[in-house]
C-alpha cells in the first residue's frame, strides 16, 4: 500500500561540462549515452514513471562497456541544457534528437508509458544523434505497473544491443558463435620467449563526500561518477583530485598516493537556507511571488542573493522580509501575521417572539453572550452556536473585514433525544447509577421509579433553568425513590462546555443495566452524529514523533459542519443496501463491511443519500476536538495488530471520542473522497480542502486491525489504488 520510492539519484555538476566543449568532452569520456524520462501519458504517478526510466538506464549503465560509453545521469543532463528546458517536455522525434545534440550525446533514448484497453505499454526508441537517424527499438508486451517493471528491462536490453550493433562493439556475452568447418590436423603456434615486466604497484583509494553524490575527477580526467566510490591508482604518484556537485562548490586538493589514502570531504554549498515560522502556523510562504510550501518551512534551499519571503493568507494581512542570503548561510524568517476581523451582532428568540439570553460559541469556542456584540472575529466562514436555557441554535455565517455582521438565532425548543436508560436497583435509596459523562455531550436519563436527585459536575451544568451547586462531581448520581420537583419521568443533562450529539454511557454499579450504543440528538439523523465544523490543525499532530513525510507541513484548515456515520457502514446495512455482502469477515452482521473497492463504497453512500467524507472532513471528526495523535489510550478506542485476535470486530464496541464518533482509529481503514497525494500539504487550500487531482490513488484513513497501532492515528494517510480492495478496508459516510 505504499507507493514506489525512489531511493537514490546520481548528481553531475554542470560546471564539470561548462568549462569544456561537449563534444571534446564526449571523446575524453566516450560517447554519450542519454535516457530522457519516460513521456507518462498513462497517468501513473511521478514517482513510478522515474522509476521505469532508471530501470532503462541501469540497462545500458550494465550493458555498455565503461571504456566505450558513458550514460549519462539526469543531474548531467540537467546541467547541460539551456536554463528553462524541460526535459519531459520533447514529443516528438525530432525534438528529441534536438535535445541529444544540446546534450553532445551520440545516442538518445525516448520513450512513452501508455495505456491500452486498461493495461500499461512502455514503448521505448533509440536515435543516432549524429545522422538524427532512428535506430531498432522495443515495446513492452501488456502488463500491470508491477509486470512492466521486469518487462521494462527487457525491452531495454534489446535497445541496448541495437546500439551496440550501430557502434560495432560487441561485448563478450553478445558475440556470435560459428563459422566454416575446419580440415582436420593439428593446428597451433609454438610459444615465444618472454618474460613477465615489472607490474606498476598501485592502492585502492575511497572517496567519499558530504553530501554524497559528486563527480570525481583525478588531473582532469574522469575517475568516478558519482560518490561514494573506489578507485585504483599507481602507488607513490601525486594527483590532482577535484569534487563537483551540483549546487556546491567545487573542491579541488592535490594528494600523494600511499597505503591507506582516502578521501573524504565536506563540499560547501553554493546555496543559502531559509526556515519561515509564522503566528499563526500552517500558512501559505511565498519566496519570489512562487508558492514553497507551508508554515513551518524548515531549510528551504534557495540561490544566493536577494529574496522576498512572503507568508500570506488571506484571512491575514500578508508579512515577510526582503533577505539578502549568502551561500552557506541559514536564515530565520519569524512573522506574526496581524487577524482580518470583523464582528457579530447576535440576537437570540425564541419561536413565540420572546427575546432569549444565551452564550455565543465561534467554532466550539465561548465568545461572549447574546443579545450583544462579538468583537475581533476572524473574517471567514465560521460554526456559530447560541445556547440558551430554551434550546440551541446553528448556523454557518461569512464574517467580512470591518462588518458588523447580523446571526439572529430563532431558537426552536427540541424534545429530548430518546433516553439511554439506565434503571437503579428498584427498592433501596442507597443504590444508585454512576454515569461518567464525557466532554461535548447531551444525554437524556431515566430514573426507574420515576424522580431522581442529581449532583453535577465542574463549572456550570443546568436543568430547567437551575444551576446545580457542586462543583467537584465529574458524574452524574440518580438514586430510587426520591423525588424531583419539575420532571417525574425523565431527566436531560446538558455538559455546559458544550450541548452537542449524545455520546456513550458507561454504567458502573450494582443492578445497573448494560449501556447501548447512543442515539442521535434532538433533530438528528439516525445513525449519524452532527460534527460542528471549524477551524483546526490539519496533518502531523505537535510532538508526534511517527508522522511520515505525508503528514507534514501541519498547516490550518477550516471544515463547515457535516453529519457523519456514528460507526463505520456494517455488514448489515451494505448487505441490506447492496444485496450483497463481499467481506472476507462474513457473518458478522455488526463488523464493519470490508474488501470495498472505492466506487463500491461511493456507490453505497449514494444510494442512501450520502457522500464520502473528503480528507479534512474525515480527520477533523476523528481528532474529536483534540490536538493530540488520537483522541484517547490507544487499546480503549482502537483495534490494532496486538488486541484484535486477526480479524475485525463489531463496531462501537470501543469508546468513541467526543463527537459520538466510533472505530475512527483501527478495525478498518477508511476511503475518503480525496485522491492521494503524498504532497499535496504543501499547497492545499486552508477552507474546505477537496483534495488533489488524480493520481491514480484514493485517500485512506484510521489504520485496520491487522496493522501496528501507530498507524492508528489522526493524522496517519496513506493511499491506494481505487480499483482493489483489501479485508482491512471499509468506509463511512456523510450527509451535508
Amino acid at each position: 500500500m505504499k507507493t514506489i520510492r525512489i531511493l537514490a539519484m546520481a548528481a553531475l555538476a554542470a560546471l564539470a561540462f561548462a568549462a569544456s566543449d561537449n563534444a571534446g568532452f564526449a571523446q575524453t569520456m566516450g560517447k554519450l549515452v542519454a535516457v530522457l524520462a519516460l513521456t507518462n501519458r498513462a497517468g501513473i504517478t511521478d514517482d513510478e514513471a522515474e522509476y521505469l526510466t532508471n530501470n532503462v538506464r541501469t540497462v545500458a549503465s550494465q550493458m555498455l562497456p565503461n571504456d566505450k560509453f558513458i550514460v549519462m545521469t539526469r543531474e548531467n543532463m540537467e546541467a547541460l541544457l539551456p536554463q528553462g528546458m524541460d526535459l519531459k517536455k520533447c514529443a516528438e522525434a525530432s525534438c528529441e534528437v534536438d535535445t541529444g545534440q544540446k546534450l553532445g550525446a551520440e545516442y538518445i533514448v525516448t520513450g512513452d508509458i501508455v495505456t491500452f484497453a486498461g493495461k500499461l505499454h512502455v514503448e521505448l526508441r533509440l536515435h543516432h544523434v549524429p545522422s538524427r537517424g532512428m535506430l531498432p527499438g522495443a515495446n513492452t508486451p501488456a502488463g500491470s505497473l508491477e509486470e512492466q517493471d521486469s518487462l521494462v528491462t527487457a525491452a531495454a536490453k534489446e535497445v541496448m544491443r541495437s546500439l551496440l550493433e550501430k557502434a560495432g562493439v560487441a561485448p563478450a556475452a553478445h558475440a556470435a558463435g560459428g563459422g566454416r568447418v575446419a580440415a582436420e590436423g593439428r593446428i597451433g603456434q609454438a610459444p615465444a620467449a618472454w618474460e613477465a615486466p615489472h607490474g606498476v604497484d598501485t592502492t585502492v583509494v575511497d572517496f567519499e563526500s558530504a553530501p554524497k553524490g559528486a563527480f570525481v575527477e583525478a588531473d582532469g580526467a574522469p575517475l568516478c561518477q558519482t560518490t561514494p566510490c573506489s578507485r585504483a591508482l599507481a602507488t607513490g604518484a601525486t594527483v590532482t583530485i577535484s569534487m563537483k556537485l551540483l549546487r556546491y562548490k567545487p573542491r579541488e586538493e592535490t594528494i600523494g598516493v600511499k597505503k591507506g589514502t582516502r578521501v573524504n570531504w565536506t563540499l560547501e554549498p553554493n546555496f543559502g537556507r531559509v526556515t519561515v515560522t509564522s503566528e499563526p502556523s500552517g500558512l501559505a510562504v511565498t519566496i519570489d511571488g512562487k508558492t514553497a510550501g507551508r508554515t513551518p518551512l524548515a531549510d528551504y534551499e534557495l540561490d544566493p542573493g536577494p529574496h522576498d519571503v512572503v507568508v500570506t493568507d488571506p484571512r491575514y494581512y500578508d508579512q515577510g522580509e526582503k533577505i539578502d542570503l549568502k551561500a552557506g548561510e541559514q536564515r530565520r524568517v519569524a512573522v506574526t501575521l496581524p487577524r482580518r476581523e470583523g464582528a457579530l451582532a447576535v440576537t437570540a428568540r425564541n419561536a413565540r417572539g420572546d427575546d432569549l439570553e444565551g452564550e455565543v460559541y465561534v467554532d466550539g469556542v465561548k465568545v461572549g453572550a447574546a443579545p450583544g456584540t462579538i468583537g475581533k472575529v476572524l473574517i471567514g466562514r465560521h460554526n456559530i452556536e447560541v445556547r440558551t436555557a430554551q434550546g440551541a441554535w446553528r448556523n454557518t455565517v461569512e464574517v467580512k473585514e470591518r462588518e458588523e455582521t447580523a446571526v439572529a438565532a430563532e431558537v426552536t425548543a427540541a424534545a429530548a433525544p430518546p433516553a439511554a436508560a439506565v434503571s437503579a436497583a428498584p427498592a433501596a435509596s442507597e443504590k444508585s447509577v454512576v454515569i461518567q459523562l464525557l466532554p461535548n455531550q447531551r444525554r437524556a436519563v431515566a430514573a426507574a421509579p420515576a424522580g431522581a436527585i442529581i449532583t453535577l459536575t465542574k463549572a456550570q451544568r443546568r436543568h430547567v433553568g437551575r444551576t446545580w451547586p457542586d462543583a467537584k462531581s465529574t458524574t452524574a448520581r440518580i438514586f430510587a425513590d426520591h423525588i424531583f420537583d419539575r420532571d417525574k419521568t425523565t431527566l436531560t443533562l446538558v455538559d455546559g462546555a458544550l450541548a452537542s450529539t449524545a455520546g456513550s454511557v458507561e454504567a458502573a454499579a450494582a443492578g445497573a443495566a448494560t449501556a447501548t450504543a447512543p442515539a442521535p440528538a434532538a433533530g438528528g439523523r439516525p445513525g449519524m452524529v452532527r460534527v460542528p465544523g471549524g477551524a483546526f490543525l490539519m496533518g502531523c499532530s505537535p510532538d508526534d514523533a511517527e508522522c511520515g513525510k505525508d503528514e507534514k507541513p501541519a498547516h490550518q484548515v477550516t471544515v463547515a459542519a457535516f453529519w457523519m456515520d456514528a460507526t463505520p457502514v456494517t455488514q448489515a446495512q451494505f448487505q441490506s443496501a447492496m444485496g450483497r455482502n463481499p467481506s472476507k469477515f462474513a457473518g458478522c452482521a455488526d463488523c464493519p463491511v470490508e474488501t470495498v473497492k472505492w466506487d463500491e463504497a461511493a456507490d453505497y453512500c449514494a444510494k442512501v443519500g450520502k457522500r464520502l467524507p473528503t480528507e479534512a472532513e474525515w480527520e477533523f471528526a476523528a481528532r474529536g476536538g483534540t490536538a493530540g495523535p488520537r483522541y484517547g489510550e490507544v487499546d480503549a478506542i482502537a483495534w490494532h495488530s496486538k488486541n484484535s485476535d486477526n480479524k475485525t470486530h463489531p463496531v462501537a464496541q470501543k469508546k468513541p471520542n467526543a463527537y459520538g464518533l466510533y472505530d475512527m482509529l483501527g478495525n478498518v481503514y477508511e476511503w475518503c473522497a480525496d485522491w492521494y497525494n503524498k504532497k499535496t500539504y504543501a499547497t492545499s487550500p486552508s477552507d474546505n480542502p477537496k483534495g488533489p487531482s488524480a493520481t491514480g490513488y484514493r485517500v485512506l484513513r484510521g489504520g485496520g486491525w491487522n496493522d501496528n497501532s501507530s498507524f492508528g492515528r489522526a493524522s496517519y494517510r496513506t493511499g491506494y489504488k481505487p480499483s482493489e480492495a483489501e479485508h482491512n478496508l471499509g468506509f463511512r459516510c456523510v450527509q451535508d
